[in-house]
């Protein structure tokens, strides 16, 4: 009797520590009201000149695959290039897919990177800025409103 006492005890255990750690957590928070909503990334660069512009290529090519890992939708609505071509001045994104404006909200404001930058001949470390804005919208209220 005492055995199965035991046993008992162990199934129920793991039982309870599998609900609260997977169905807990989603009693405590809401049911998010955004997640439907796509996500329109406005991306410019800040200081840093050259290297500004470069940087803020890298980050579009980084929420590029950040979509595509995602499952997302990921369209470049515009998008404005230096003379030489390999830096972005500004760009437009919209994402699209479930979650896509839930996790991206939380990338706006000013990013900064540090770095030997590619335009660097002495290999001193450079510091450059990029501005992103990220406003969401669901696609239903839009199409309503612009149509």
């Amino acid at each position: 009797m005492r055995s199965l006492a035991v046993t008992e005890q162990a199934s129920l255990l793991e039982s309870i520590s599998g609900q609260i750690t997977n169905k807990f957590p989603s009693l405590l928070l809401p049911p998010s009201t955004t997640s439907e909503h796509f996500a329109l990334m406005e991306l410019k660069a800040g200081v840093g000149g050259d290297e500004a512009t470069l940087f803020v290529s890298d980050l579009l090519r980084m929420y590029g695959r950040l979509g595509e890992l995602n499952g997302w939708q990921v369209e470049v609505i515009s998008k404005e290039q230096t003379d030489s071509g390999k830096g972005t001045r500004n760009a437009t994104l919209e994402v699209r897919g479930e979650g896509a404006y839930d996790m991206l909200r939380w990338e706006s404001g000013v990013h900064r990177v540090q770095r030997i930058p590619e335009t660097e001949k002495s290999g001193r470390l450079h510091t450059s800025t990029a501005a992103i804005v990220v406003s969401g919208n669901n696609f239903n209220l839009s199409f309503v409103l612009f149509n």
